[in-house]
């Protein structure tokens, strides 16, 4: 029996935002945080080969890729400078 990839994706992201809620606080949980949201860019791009219309989704991928390069960028800073 083989389990679509979505499923799988899904069990990985809930499995990688369990991990992020139990462990401590530092500079791991904060990098997992934007790891989980980069992962999310991918998703959305690679869902919206199946679309039709695909530039609302990149769209939407581009803007969620701005949230964490900010977010990314926010991190750096307060723990570098």
């Amino acid at each position: 029996m083989r389990i679509p990839r979505h499923r799988l994706f899904l069990g990985a992201g809930i499995a990688a935002t369990a991990a992020y809620l139990v462990l401590p606080w530092g500079l791991g949980t904060e990098l997992s945080y934007e790891v989980i949201g980069a992962v999310a860019v991918v998703a959305i791009v690679v869902g919206s080969r199946a679309k039709p219309r695909r530039l609302p989704w990149l769209l939407m991928a581009a803007g969620q890729a701005l949230f964490v390069a900010g977010d990314l960028t926010w991190v750096l800073y307060r723990r570098v400078l």
